[in-house]
């Protein structure tokens, strides 16, 4: 929702907050948080903003890949476990990709370097992105 539509809403709920005679001032301080944060973009679409801002290749990470690294991330940090039976390397290598594109891209770097998405390998960059592969989180 646009912000300026959104403060209006934000607004509203936050009087009906402080007016609700059953919580307590700690909750009602919980809640107008809360209210405050509903607007924002989610680590999804964050992450999808970084490709966009770098403007590098969205090669290797699909829609589906960057959700599956965000319940990955989320089911570690919220819960501090990893899902049964869950092999991560995959992920840390996704992710140590993203990284390196970013680096890459802010130190103006063209040329080749080495890539270990399915295996170890020299890919140039950057590389064009590959606009196929965005769809809207």
């Amino acid at each position: 929702m646009p912000k300026t539509k959104f403060k209006t809403l934000r607004r509203r709920l936050e009087e009906v907050i402080a007016l609700y005679p059953d919580a307590t001032c700690t909750q009602r301080d919980v809640f107008a948080t809360r209210v405050a944060g509903i607007n924002k973009k989610t680590f999804a679409e964050k992450i999808d903003a970084v490709f966009d801002h770098y403007r590098i290749s969205r090669r290797d990470f699909s829609t589906e890949v960057i959700l599956s690294l965000v319940r990955l991330r989320n089911e570690i940090v919220h819960r501090g476990l990893l899902p049964d039976n869950t092999d991560i390397w995959e992920s840390i290598i996704l992710v140590r990709e993203l990284i390196t594109r970013i680096f890459l891209s802010e130190i103006g770097f063209e040329g080749r370097y080495c890539c270990y998405i399915g295996g170890r390998h020299d890919r140039d960059f950057p590389e064009l992105p590959m606009l196929q592969d965005k769809a809207p989180l």
